[in-house]
């Protein structure tokens, strides 16, 4: 159970005060549209399937789902609790361009995140500044992760991986 602070995007988790971000999506009501013709389940079935996939993927690079709620009634939202970057995102943190070696770190770290992703099959449908969240902006010891929203292609992971 989560208890919202000041911060519309940021909550505490009432059984020991863990900050966590909470990311809503739309308004509950899956629009069929955004869907391929092609996907086999239904858009509940869908965003099911990828929340799931979402809670089972552990990896540093990548951020982490550590719960959600889904309410099928008023206000028809869903609501994702996400491991909470101090720091927001590369977009908010690089407000001038980086250097060098801060574009390598981050490239590499990046590019570990969507390996780790690729070796279950999953594919992150939109990785820009602002889905690269920072959780240590120390120069020496820079840490950032892919926000989670992302698409199984085949196969759901499961707990044993």
């Amino acid at each position: 159970m989560f208890t919202i602070l000041s911060d519309l995007d940021n909550s505490r988790r009432l059984s020991d005060g863990f900050i966590v971000a909470v990311k809503i999506i739309g308004d509950g009501r899956i629009r069929p549209s955004r869907y391929s013709l092609h996907d086999q389940l239904s858009p509940p079935d869908q965003q099911s399937r990828e929340i799931n996939t979402m809670l089972h993927l552990s990896h540093p690079n990548i951020t982490r789902l550590l719960d959600y709620a889904v309410y099928d009634a008023e206000p028809f939202a869903t609501l994702l609790a996400l491991e909470f970057a101090p720091y927001g995102s590369l977009r908010d943190v690089f407000q001038a361009p980086p250097g060098e070696q801060m574009c390598k770190t981050v490239t590499e770290q990046v590019l570990e995140g969507l390996r780790y992703l690729h070796r279950f099959n999953i594919m992150h449908r939109d990785i820009n500044p602002s889905n690269i969240l920072v959780f240590d902006y120390d120069v020496l010891n820079f840490h950032c992760k892919i926000a989670t929203i992302c698409r199984p292609l085949g196969k759901v992971i499961s707990e044993q991986q």
